[in-house]
């Protein structure tokens, strides 16, 4: 039952995250938050590895630079950046740092 109800909402939460993350426009940061606040943090971090795994997967498929997928990381290191000056409860900062330990590794695989 559990499994079963983690993977529903881990559907649910790539499917939302890939409706501003990763096209090509500025991450809004409400939309952001708001994603992030309401899954539970392994999801977020997850979610987040299946859409760069997507997104370099497409890269390597087309043959060409996984360069939309690094601005991605990027721009959402530097929301997080921007994220984590706010005022934020526990688990929200705790998703934050994990997101960020995660961003970082997907920008340092992408650059090398």
């Amino acid at each position: 039952m559990m499994r079963l109800s983690l993977a529903d909402l881990l559907t649910d939460a790539v499917g939302e995250l890939q409706s501003f993350y990763g096209t090509g426009s500025s991450l809004p940061m409400d939309q952001f938050m708001a994603w992030m606040e309401k899954y539970p943090a392994q999801l977020v971090t997850l979610a987040i590895q299946v859409a760069w795994t997507a997104a370099v997967q497409s890269s390597l498929e087309s043959r060409t630079a996984p360069d939309a997928a690094l601005q991605t990381v990027t721009q959402a290191l530097d929301l997080l950046a921007d994220i984590v000056l706010q005022e934020l409860i526990p688990v929200t900062r705790r998703k934050c740092e994990h997101l960020i330990t995660e961003l970082v590794h997907q920008r340092e695989s992408l650059e090398h």
